[in-house]
Formats: structure tokens, sequence, C-alpha cells
């Protein structure tokens, strides 16, 4: 039985090959193009002959949404590092779940500092990496992690994180414990060293003139903003210094002013002991930033401090708040031993993110352009986009040890995940355009722009060796595109104008077959002055894109139709079609059944369907039976919801009865009943007998009374 009626029009396209991989996440739904490709092509002329194949499968549904499967495998393998890979998204009742894995051992020259320090490729000015592992879990909006790192030499470190997560407050915590992290490294050797608290031996005078100087280099550096000493003071080693900050009104948050204050204690050798920075700026409505740092000294070198931060906008939007401990040693070489450090961003997190971006522009010299802005802006923007989308569950373990990098995870999102990965490719694209407007004429940039990106499933795997070569393969679904036609007759030329610029060497074939589900079917209608396939049918076509005169562009043109399903009944022990045709969309056909029923006269038969559309509305459906279904010389009579259909009209060809009837939606029973003439004659022949017996009982019982 086939089900007709307009789809809805198609909105975007997906994108050229390259974005095809760029989105190796998002395609989906009704028909299917087998794209098959096989290269056996030179690769490297000089040394080897590199074989390949390629196999695409574009599945275009009937609603317009394609998915994407891609195969690729390449012998030998196109460098030396070995990478095993798989990425998996799939999407269930508005919930998005998905899980990754990964090992890759990297080629030694390309270990940066995770190289073995006797390697040639190490590099000794950076601190090396023996291992690393990190895991964590985050259920009901807390994100509990630990890892732990160990340097060449067996330095360890045990970090552990924490991050609450509300629509009011995002707060995230830091914690290093039975740590030894160096913090400064010979430049000429690459080892950890001491803290050189010998160079930072001065007396208090020479103190208050460093800091006179930071105040002139602020006033220099900062736009908008004044810093002036109004008060300083050396007594019995104490150093105390007062800065009044004034800034102007695009100053970050508007004009802000206040006290900086500036007290440091000195031993009799002149070796800083501890010293202390607070203030308070205070601006515009409710802006404010207050503030504190202090710094304990042993020998010249830091062993303790504390953080305090609070920082508010003037519209009351967030507030943002840090507290931090830290605590250091100078045994063996200066390195961090213990760090507790929480932030806390509560109330309007985008608008928070926006203004602590521009804060980074304020600190760039007035003469030099920030090289930044725009990507500030673009980062935004992006995090606007995506904090629609909420995190439910997610795990996650990361390793490294003997070369080898490993990882996994596992997670579960929920939201507007489909708004939100459509405003970040509109930020993405509005970013590309402005650094450069060409990219708006690209085919490529044209294609992801009609994109309506959607993922329902989403798979990546990827396996690659020396031994065996490089295979991987990719499964995108959906991504809804912007045909060219209405819901029943379409094409998608931009989609082969994108794949157009891939080039093949060696053979290559192309298989176009159109798809179905479960109430319609896709049929292709080629024109004539296309490349003529090497294999056709109305339901799919073969090429050789390796063909000179082959164009990918041409194949836009193919017409794409999409038809109802025929939906199959069995009459008699033998399979037959019946066909149900609506002038509107939206309809469905079901529970189709060719029914045979008794009644005291003998046996029935009958054809019934359920029937359903969009509630409200009146539409014409036509039935179309063929005639080998429908006992010789039966007369014909249509029921819907039990009622005799009095406006249902029949018309019948040589091989068919056509029936056209009206119908109110949004579900009824059509039940079309099949009555022959012998039926209909026995049933007149029978009912005059009836009638007589009982005008003779009737006459009897009336004589007997009279007697």
């Amino acid at each position: 039985m086939v089900i007709c009626g307009e789809l809805s029009r198609m909105r975007k396209y997906i994108s050229t090959l390259f974005i095809m991989l760029f989105l190796i996440s998002m395609i989906g739904a009704a028909y299917t193009a087998t794209i098959t490709t096989q290269t056996s092509v030179n690769l490297k002329p000089e040394e080897e002959e590199r074989q390949q194949v390629d196999n695409m499968t574009l599945i275009v549904y009937p609603d317009q949404t394609i998915e994407l499967q891609m195969f690729h495998e390449e012998t030998p393998a196109p460098d030396n590092a070995t990478v095993d890979m798989l990425f998996e998204l799939l999407k269930k009742n508005e919930t998005y779940s998905g899980s990754a894995e990964a090992t890759i051992i990297p080629p030694e020259e390309e270990l940066g500092p995770f190289a073995d320090i006797s390697s040639p490729f190490a590099n000794i000015s950076s601190l090396n990496i023996s291992s690393l592992s990190i895991n964590g879990t985050y259920v009901d909006n807390k994100l509990v992690s630990e890892g732990a790192v160990h340097f060449l030499g067996g330095i360890p470190i045990a970090a552990y994180f924490w991050l609450n997560v509300s629509e009011t407050e995002k707060a995230f915590r830091v914690r290093l414990e039975d740590t030894f992290l160096p913090l400064i490294m010979n430049e000429t050797t690459g080892a950890p060293q001491q803290f050189p608290y010998e160079k930072f031996v001065m007396p208090p005078n020479v103190f208050l003139e460093l800091i006179g100087n930071l105040t002139d280099m602020l006033n220099t550096m900062v736009e908008n903003c004044t810093v002036n000493i109004v008060e300083s003071s050396t007594t019995d080693g104490k150093v105390f210094v007062c800065v009044n900050v004034t800034t102007e009104a695009d100053f970050i948050l508007g004009e802000f002013s206040g006290l900086t204050n500036v007290t440091a204690f000195f031993n009799a050798s002149n070796v800083m002991q501890n010293i202390t920075i607070n203030g308070l700026w205070e601006g515009q409505g409710n802006a404010k930033l207050q503030f504190e740092v202090f710094a304990k000294f042993d020998n010249g070198a830091p062993s303790e401090a504390t953080l305090s931060i609070l920082l508010t906008d003037s519209a009351d939007r967030w507030t943002f708040t840090a507290d931090g401990e830290f605590t250091f040693t100078n045994a063996k070489f200066f390195a961090l031993t213990f760090l507790d450090l929480s932030l806390i961003l509560e109330g309007n997190a985008t608008e928070a993110f926006t203004d602590l971006s521009e804060l980074l522009i304020k600190f760039v010299p007035p003469e030099e352009e920030p090289p930044f802005e725009d990507i500030i802006e673009f980062e935004s923007e992006l995090f606007e986009a995506v904090s629609a989308i909420e995190i439910r569950e997610f795990s996650f373990q990361i390793s490294y040890a003997n070369g080898q990098f490993s990882a996994e995870c596992d997670f579960e999102i929920g939201g507007n995940v489909d708004d939100a990965l459509a405003e970040a490719k509109s930020a993405w694209l509005d970013f590309v355009a402005e650094m450069d407007p060409n990219v708006t004429e690209e085919v490529w940039y044209q294609f992801l722009d009609k994109a309506d990106i959607k993922p329902e499933h989403v798979k990546l795997e990827m396996h690659q060796s020396t031994s065996t070569g490089l295979t991987g393969e990719i499964i995108i679904n959906r991504i809804k595109t912007e045909a060219v036609g209405n819901a029943t007759f379409f094409r998608f030329p931009l989609l082969f104008e994108a794949l157009n610029d891939t080039e093949y060497a060696g053979t290559a074939t192309l298989k176009i077959v159109g798809g179905e589900n479960e109430t319609h079917q896709v049929y292709l209608h080629i024109p004539e002055d296309i490349l003529e396939p090497m294999e056709q049918t109305d339901r799919y076509a073969i090429w050789n894109v390796t063909r000179k005169d082959f164009v990918m562009a041409e194949l836009g043109e193919i017409l794409f139709e999409s038809r109802q399903v025929v939906f199959p009944i069995v009459v008699a022990g033998q399979e037959t079609e019946i066909e149900v045709v609506a002038n509107v969309s939206g309809v469905t056909v079901t529970n189709v059944s060719y029914e045979t029923g008794y009644t005291m006269l003998g046996a029935t038969k009958g054809l019934k369907f359920v029937v359903s559309g969009p509630s409200g509305t009146i539409a014409t459906v036509n039935i179309t039976i063929p005639k080998d279904v429908v006992p010789s010389g039966a007369q014909l009579t249509v029921y819907i919801n039990g009622e005799p259909a009095s406006d249902a009209k029949i018309f019948e060809t040589e091989t068919e009865y056509i029936i056209m009837v009206t119908v109110h939606f949004s579900e009824v029973i059509i039940y079309v009943d099949f009555t022959t003439p012998v039926e209909r004659y026995l049933f007149a022949i029978i009912g005059g007998v009836v009638v007589l017996l009982l005008i003779i009982v009737a006459a009897s019982i009336l004589l007997r009374k009279k007697k």
C-alpha cells in the first residue's frame, strides 16, 4: 500500500566532502546513495605503490535529510604512527549518549615533552613527563576528577578537581597534594633549579622604587587607567605604599576608583619576610573589585601564599570569586608542594565570559593592535551557543605511559542540542567570513551554510599500523539539506557541486540508490544529457567516476521522486499490493488486512485498513485495488468507521478498481466490502422464504383461534 502526499520542504545542505569530514558527526534520512571507489595509484613513485580503497554511502531519505557512510583503506599506512580510535554518538528520546576510545603510539620524534630525556628528540629545556593518569565522573551537576603526573626523575603530582554547575552557579576547584612540581627551569640544561633568593635581597627603599616603576609601566600599558602613589613610607623594615587607581568609562566594566595597599616586611639582612597586597575598587552601580594577596618568604624564597578575589559587574549580572592556598619548597630546587584553588561564578556565565575576556585586551600596549580581539568575540558567541547543552552524566579516563596515549569516556547530554549546534555553526561561519570575506563565494562555505545540523547517530572508527595499513569508517546521520524542488520531487545540486572538488585516481565508481522509510520510497529520474551510467534501474545507477568525461556536478540535475510505499497483503495465499493515495501530506496507512467473515448466509470478504492524517484535515483518498483481489462480479461498498460512505465514487479499468472517497481526519477505519451477485440473490431468496414462512405461521395461528 502506498501513501502519497507532500512532505515538508527541505531547508539546508550538508557540506562538501571536506565539510562532511569536518561535520563527521551529523547526517541522515531519505534516499540511499552508495558511492564506492576503489583506487590503485602510485602515491610514492620512488618508493612503493600504495593501494587505496574508498567506499562512500550517501543516504537521502524521503524527508530530504541525508546520511553519510564512508570507508577508507590504504596499504601501506601513510606514516608510522599506530592509532586506534572509536567515537559514537546516539540520540534517543531527546537525549544524546556517546562514548569514545583512543589509543595512540606516535613516532618518537613527535612525543615532544613526553620523549625520553635520553632520546635525541627530547627537548632539554622542557620538563619531560614519564606518565600521566587522570579520571573523573560528572553526576548530579558535580564533576569529581583526580589524576597524577610523574616527570622523569620521579617527581609526583596528585591533582584533584571539583566542578559544580547549575543555572546560576559555576564552581571549580583544583587541589594538588603530595606534589613536587618544579617551577623554575634552567634555560641551558632544562633541569629544575632553586629559587635565586640571593638576587632578591634588596633594601626597603629599593623595593619602594620598584613599585614606582611598576606604576609608571601600568600607566603606559593599560588604556583608560591612571595609577598614582598617594602615600608611601619605610620604617623599621616595613614598607607601606598606597596606590590610587582610577579608570574611565570604557574600561572593562565602566568607571572605577579605589585604593591598593602594599605592605612588606624585611629582616635586618634586607630579605623580604612577607608581603600583603589588598585593595577595594568601586565603580558604577554595584561594580566592585576586592582582592588580597599574601605571601610568606623563608630565606628570600616564597614558602606560603594565599589569594582572595571578589569581582562583580555594575548590573548585578554576575559575581566572580577566587580563593587559593599555595605552599612551596626550596629543597633541592624550587617547587610547588601544595595548591588549593577554587573559582566560583554566580549569575550569567555568558556575560561574565565576555567581560572577563575583554580584560585581556586592556593589557595590550596602546600602540599595538590587539591581535586576538576577534577571537575573543568569536569564543564568546561560541560559549553562548553551547551553553544550552546540558551535561547529564560524564566519565573519563586519560593515561600515558611508555610512549602510548590512551583515553576513554562515556557521556550523556541533553538540552537544546540541535539549536546549540546550529548557533555554534553560524558563529563559526560568521567568524570565518569576517577573517576572509571572499570565502562566502566558495562552494564548501555555501554548502555548510545551508546545512541544518541535527545529529542522530555518529560513529567514527580508525585503525592504523605499519603492518595492516590504514582503515577508517565514518557513519554520520543526520544533516537536513535544502533541496531544490518540493516535497515529492527534489534535487541536490549544491551537494554534487561540492563533491565535484574531490579527485579520484585508478578505478572509482559511484552508485546512487533510492532509499526508503516506512511510508515512502525514492526513485531516480536521470536526464538524458548526463553521462550514461554503467548500470541503471529506476531505483539505482552506477557510474565510473574516473572517466575523463565524468563530471560529478552534473549529477545535481538528477530528480529524486518520493513515492508512497506499497504495502503488500496476502489474498488466497498470494501476495498482492493495494495502493492508497491522499491529496494532503502527513497521511499514513496501517493495519492493512484482507478479511474473511461469516454470517448465517455464508462467507463475506473485504479489505480493511486504518488511515491517519493531520487532525481537522479533510482529504480525498484514492484507493486502487487489483481486480484479482475482488471476487468475480462483486459489488463494492465503502464504509468509514462502520457507516456507509455515501459520497464514495467507484471506477474500474481492465485490471483495477479505483475508489475515491472523502475522509475527515485524524484517524478513520475504512472497510471495502465485496458482495457477489450470488450472495445478493441468495440473500433475497432466503429473505423471501423467511417472510413467506412467517406469513404461513401467522395465518395458521389465526385459523386456530377462529375454530
